[in-house]
């Protein structure tokens, strides 16, 4: 049985079962909200995601200002014209390596299948959501990339010399209202992106189902939030903020940039001798486009069930992936908060 394109969308379509124990997923959805709005974010997506090579400029619509005036009507007025402008991507790569071996399960094509869909899942969860994936990435990304200026008025910004808005633990049934009047004072409107730690849905719970028929009234703040909880965020772990740890971003402010080399370059469905090139679609993320490299080898896998001549085929699959966020004029649009 010769694992090729047709092998991987088999596997996708199988993989349905289980997910809800040993397979269940780590639950984050940090990588969700990157992919939100990358089309609001990123001009030329479809030009970069085609690009034979990995474009490198990303294209914005640059801030322009013009100049008020108080003289008389002309007809000959003179203009500023609106304009474009770009900043550089950083492109990252994150690969697994999955394998099967024909022997391990000689006899049984079905058994061989399943075992090949198993793996397949397993390392692609490793990919989005393991130790050095992506998830990963871009929460690293959004810590080194935070704004290193605040101008709201109702917390207390960068009191551990870590550009990071501290909210007093005893203001914490308010926290989304601060942070609507705070994001105004920055000049951002809703509607925002919370980006923070699982544990937080506790007490975000508690305060949105305090409603009208309550002698104070929680849940007005809520309207204009999008919550993505990550247990890939530990508050716990946090030197201050062991009680909610929030990267506010407004709609639009962040995007994650996918390109597929096999793709763009016309290599996918390429078969030398052993070794083929293709692409899939994401399995958590279909509309993510990966790479794959197979190639066969001669291994020994008596200590498997197998023999001393069987027949391994191992896949690279690789994410190639950049993270952008919108230029603002001072800092970015990426506010850290920390419940202290």
């Amino acid at each position: 049985m010769a694992f090729s394109s047709t092998a991987l969308q088999d596997a996708r379509t199988a993989i349905q079962t289980n997910k809800k124990f040993e397979l269940r997923p780590i639950m984050s959805m940090v990588t969700n909200a990157a992919l939100a709005y990358r089309d609001q974010a990123v001009l030329n997506l479809a030009d970069i995601k085609k690009s034979t090579t990995q474009t490198t400029t990303v294209l914005y619509s640059a801030k322009t200002d013009y100049t008020v005036t108080s003289d008389a009507k002309s007809c000959t007025p003179s203009g500023t014209q609106g304009a474009t402008s770009s900043y550089d991507l950083t492109w990252v790569r994150r690969k697994v390596h999955p394998y099967v071996e024909h022997k391990v399960h000689a006899g049984n094509e079905l058994k061989m299948q399943a075992a090949f869909t198993e793996s397949l899942y397993n390392a692609e969860h490793s990919l989005w959501f393991g130790t050095g994936g992506v998830d990963a990435y871009i929460i690293a990304w959004l810590e080194a990339n935070k704004s290193s200026v605040n101008a709201g008025t109702l917390g207390t910004f960068d009191t551990y010399a870590d550009d990071t808005m501290t909210i007093a633990n005893a203001n914490r049934n308010i926290f989304y209202d601060i942070v609507q009047t705070e994001m105004q004072e920055n000049n951002y409107n809703l509607k925002f992106q919370d980006i923070y730690n699982t544990a937080w849905n506790q007490t975000k719970n508690y305060y949105v189902n305090q409603g009208a028929g309550n002698n104070i009234n929680t849940a007005y703040q809520f309207n204009g939030f999008e919550f993505h909880p990550s247990n890939n965020i530990n508050a716990s772990t946090t030197t201050y903020y062991t009680n909610g740890v929030h990267y506010i971003i407004p709609t639009g402010g962040i995007s994650l940039v996918d390109w597929c080399e096999n793709d763009a370059t016309g290599i996918t469905g390429r078969i030398v001798g052993e070794k083929e090139w293709g692409s899939m679609d994401s399995l958590f993320f279909p509309n993510i486009r990966l790479d794959y490299y197979k190639y066969e080898t001669c291994v020994d896998s008596t200590d498997r069930g197998g023999s001393a001549q069987d027949v391994r085929m191992t896949y690279e699959i690789t994410a190639n992936i950049a993270m952008a966020k919108q230029p603002t004029p001072t800092g970015t649009p990426i506010f850290k908060y920390g419940i202290v």
